[in-house]
């Protein structure tokens, strides 16, 4: 019954202590981030992968590790797949999804997660999904 009760809460009010993470402040502090990253990719003042790392979805700063490794290795293809998502917010891609548009896929074996992660991403679209509804539009 008290796993019932968690997982109802989660669903219906994660958003409210979500909803600052992915505001227009986050977002483009991140992306001055990220280029601010890929300007000093080799110059004098180096920047380390330990003093890179913050979290804003992710639990132990790997949303900082990720954005710091994908600034300094370039960005081809903007995608991810994630295993053991649990419901795609407390998670290391969720950032991406939500802060940089990216498309992608989150997989978890626990049905209760998948239910809530599809009800938050129906309720609460992505950039990508946000772009491709005004470019169908046209």
């Amino acid at each position: 019954m008290i796993a019932y009760l968690k997982h109802i809460i989660k669903k219906y009010f994660q958003i409210y202590w979500l909803r600052n993470r992915f505001s227009p402040d986050v977002q483009i502090s991140q992306r001055q981030l990220f280029h601010f990253y890929q300007l000093h990719t080799g110059a004098k003042d180096k920047i380390t992968l330990a003093s890179a790392g913050y979290s804003v979805f992710s639990q132990f700063e790997e949303d900082g590790l990720i954005l710091f490794i994908l600034a300094v290795i370039g960005m081809k293809h903007e995608r991810f797949i994630e295993i053991g998502s649990d419901d795609g917010l407390n998670s290391n891609c969720a950032n991406l999804a939500l802060n940089f548009g990216w498309p992608g896929l989150f997989i978890d074996g626990n049905h209760r997660s998948i239910s809530r992660g599809q009800y938050f991403y129906k309720r609460y679209p992505t950039l990508s999904e946000i772009n491709l509804y005004f470019m169908q539009a046209r």
